[in-house]
């Protein structure tokens, strides 16, 4: 959103700087990182999630916020993070967290003390393993910020002998 903090407007990263994809979508997914006050949901399906992928980056998240500003408010979800998109690590998990509430759209969360800031991730997303504030499985994000450490990923140099 900042570059890094080299400039000092936001502007989303989706679509130039970030991938954001979806298990299923209601409008576009890359609402989800704005601040312009929008909401982005999933069809009502278990298991939903959004998905980051850093592209050219890596990320060691150390803690991140969420933004719920429709009805549907999470209380059962995971950071998750992964380096292919197929192995995925529990960053933190949440089982019925009440923190978001119609008074409180927005919260931070530290990574879990086990992932102490030294994994570096190419992805990270929020899946949701359970039912939200509703009963339902819309997966509703007005934000999704992340904080910690980036890094521009290596190339080997092995691509040629």
């Amino acid at each position: 959103g900042t570059n890094c903090g080299r400039q000092d407007a936001y502007v989303n990263p989706s679509g130039h700087r970030v991938g954001v994809s979806a298990s299923s979508n209601r409008g576009q997914c890359g609402v989800a990182l704005a601040r312009e006050g929008g909401v982005w949901k999933t069809t009502n399906q278990a298991g939903s999630w959004l998905k980051v992928d850093f592209l050219s980056y890596h990320v060691r998240p150390t803690r991140y916020s969420l933004r719920c500003d429709g009805s549907c408010k999470l209380r059962n979800w995971e950071l998750q993070g992964s380096c292919d998109g197929e192995s995925w690590v529990v960053l933190r998990r949440h089982i019925g967290d009440e923190t978001l509430t119609v008074d409180t759209t927005t919260s931070s969360w530290d990574v879990d003390d086990d992932h102490d800031g030294e994994e570096w991730f190419k992805m990270l997303r929020i899946y949701q393993t359970g039912p939200n504030s509703l009963g339902s499985y819309f997966l509703s994000l007005g934000g999704f910020e992340v904080y910690g450490g980036l890094r521009e990923e290596q190339k080997s140099g092995l691509d040629k002998w």
